[in-house]
C-alpha cells in the first residue's frame, strides 16, 4: 500500500511540515531550510513508526456470531456489531472484514486456520451473517 499510495501523502506531510516549521517562504537562510528538513522528517519518521510501536504480538481470538464480532488480544476485549461491518471478503490468502466508520479492516490470514475446511466455514458464516443487524449495537 505504501509503494502505491501512501508514499505521496509522506511527501505532501513532509513539505507541510517543512514548510510551516521554517516559518515563512521562500526560507531565509540555510539554517531555516536544515531546521525545516530535520523536523519534517522527525514528524513524517515517528508518523511511519507508530503503528509499528503500537503493534500487539499477542494472539488475537475472534469470534463470530449472529451479533457481530467479538474479538481479544491480551486483556483487551471488544464487541463489533455487524451493523459496523461494511462488508466481507476474501482473496486467496485472506479474509477481510472492514468496517464502515473507519475503512479499517480485521486481516485474518491462513495460518489463522487449522485448514482449510475450518477457514471456508468462518467465510461462510460471516459472509452469511455480514450486513445483518439484529441483536448489534
Amino acid at each position: 500500500m505504501w509503494r502505491k499510495k501512501l508514499w505521496l501523502y509522506h511527501v505532501a506531510f513532509f513539505a507541510t511540515i517543512l514548510i510551516v516549521s521554517v516559518g515563512h517562504w521562500p526560507p531565509r537562510s540555510s539554517q531555516d531550510v536544515t531546521r525545516g528538513v530535520i523536523v519534517g522528517l522527525v514528524v513524517v519518521i515517528v508518523s511511519m513508526a507508530f503503528p509499528q510501536v503500537m503493534f500487539k504480538p499477542q494472539e488475537r481470538t475472534l469470534t463470530v456470531n449472529e451479533n457481530g464480532l467479538d474479538t481479544k488480544i491480551g486483556k483487551k476485549e471488544a464487541h463489533i456489531g455487524w451493523n459496523e461491518i461494511s462488508r466481507v471478503a476474501e482473496t486467496h490468502d485472506t479474509i477481510l472484514i472492514i468496517r464502515k466508520r473507519t475503512g479499517n479492516a480485521l486481516i485474518i490470514p491462513k495460518r489463522a486456520f487449522r485448514s482449510e475446511q475450518e477457514r471456508e466455514a468462518f467465510y461462510k458464516l460471516a459472509k452469511d451473517l455480514e450486513g445483518t443487524s439484529s441483536l448489534s449495537s
